[in-house]
């Protein structure tokens, strides 16, 4: 027998498993979720992916099947095969999918409900892979603690695995799985909570070291997390989901969400595949070997990917700066240390939707909107060219600001940089403000505003 959570060599053949031995997740498959499992957090530095919520809930499913079998069954096994074809993983990197179970047991979760905490567990006890007959079984156990609650749970909401392998990060899962759990309750609404409890529950982080830090923070996990994964429920589910903030004065302090149930959808398309292709290539293009690409994937949101790509790419083609020597390890530092902003697929404004929606935009609107995303693509390139720089040329840059801006700054800036440097997130974003206006001296043309619209397809022409 393997040891625990030791991987085992696997082919191809591992995942030839006759499809009638296989029991997949068909249109209607439902699973049964404990109402306190949903709304999980990971602790002590732990943290949740797409993958692994997307895998648990596969285990669970397969439980629950077994369960209602062998009700006498604590230990559960099935081919990796079923767990392949369940999970709809769209690769042969079975490495990169059983170190993504390896943190069922790893990670240490709170099982949260608002005004009601269980604790912290792993999501599993013991997980194993054994070759048996030239297969790869996949074995796992609950902890005896929460095994009632997960396999035979009191209440639960129902959610569909099909719905599950449609959206495409963590934070749209986690919110499809709290909604649904609503979407039958009269008032239509989910629990309200102060924003600082959703922060964990949607993002699968437990670092919440910095949300209190910064005075702005609501209002970057507002874009980069909840509105993305509002988009992605109410496109790729069947309920309808809106945000409702509740303020003091001007201050966001809680949220809700309020729920319905849509019209039933089609369950006969073809679902995406779990990890994005284009992504993929570019990400090879870069340099990397397809098993890092589809490692990055795996652990990350695809829209910080995505961001941390665009800002990669963008910088390769500059003429401004040093030339890149490395684009891979480029790009791995911009996505780690979240130099740039993240980038949904469909957000980029294009003039054909903006001409159905709103009707043909005036000239002075069009380069009014193309001049702001001039100047935040200028951000978000001199941030990555500060960060390229050795310490000593940061110094300087940093010697240059003091001596050159600081004193026509606000004196809080003025303070705030003589004590903590660009540590002080009023102080960075000045700073960078001055560098970049350093960098690019004069404000852009009309032709470079439509050479740049063009170039991020920003510009479009209108289908019919």
């Amino acid at each position: 027998m393997a040891k625990k959570g030791r991987s085992t060599p696997t082919s191809k053949a591992d995942l030839a498993e006759p499809a009638a031995n296989l029991i997949v997740a068909r249109p209607g498959s439902e699973l049964k979720k404990a109402n306190e499992a949903i709304a999980i957090k990971p602790v002590a530095g732990g943290k949740l992916t797409l993958l692994t919520r997307k895998v648990y809930n596969v285990l669970l499913y397969h439980a629950q099947e077994h369960r209602r079998r062998f009700p006498d069954v604590v230990r559960y096994s099935i081919p990796l095969a079923q767990l392949v074809a369940t999970a709809e993983f769209d690769s042969h990197d079975t490495l990169l999918l059983r170190e993504h179970m390896l943190r069922l047991k790893k990670t240490e979760v709170e099982w949260n409900d608002p005004g009601k905490s269980w604790g912290s567990t792993s999501l599993l006890s013991l997980i194993e892979f054994i070759k048996r007959d030239g297969r790869i079984q996949v074995e796992w156990e609950y902890s005896s603690k929460i095994i009632s609650l997960l396999l035979d749970p009191a209440t639960f909401t129902r959610l569909s695995l099909v719905f599950q392998n449609r959206v495409r990060s963590h934070a749209a899962l986690a919110l499809y799985e709290i909604c649904a759990r609503y979407a039958s309750n009269p008032s239509g609404c989910t629990n309200r909570a102060e924003w600082q409890w959703w922060y964990p529950v949607l993002t699968g982080r437990s670092n919440t070291d910095e949300v209190g830090k910064d005075p702005h923070f609501y209002r970057y996990f507002k874009r980069d997390t909840l509105k993305p994964a509002i988009v992605e429920v109410n496109e790729l589910t069947d309920i309808a989901v809106e945000l409702r903030e509740f303020t003091r004065g001007r201050k966001v302090e809680a949220i809700q969400f309020l729920v319905s149930q849509k019209k039933q959808k089609d369950l006969g398309l073809d679902e995406p595949p779990l990890i994005d292709s284009s992504l993929l290539q570019r990400l090879v293009a870069l340099g990397m070997t397809p098993e890092d690409a589809q490692t990055i994937c795996a652990s990350n949101e695809e829209n910080y990917i995505r961001g941390a790509l665009e800002a990669t790419e963008k910088r390769m083609r500059s003429k401004v700066g040093a030339k890149i020597e490395n684009p891979a390890a480029y790009f791995k530092d911009t996505l780690k240390k979240g130099w740039a902003k993240p980038v949904q697929q469909s957000e980029l404004p294009v003039i054909g939707e903006f001409v159905e929606e709103k009707g043909l935009p005036s000239p002075d609107q069009l380069m009014e909107s193309l001049r702001s995303a001039y100047k935040e693509a200028q951000q978000v390139d001199v941030r990555a060219m500060y960060h390229e720089q050795t310490p000593a040329e940061q110094a300087i840059a940093l010697k240059s600001f003091e001596s050159e801006a600081l004193e026509k700054l606000p004196a809080q800036i003025a303070t705030g940089f003589r004590r903590n440097g660009i540590k002080n997130k009023i102080v960075e974003v000045a700073f960078f403000q001055w560098l970049a206006a350093r960098t690019w001296p004069g404000p852009p043309t009309e032709k470079d505003l439509l050479s740049f619209g063009l170039e991020h397809r920003l510009l479009r022409a209108s289908k019919g």
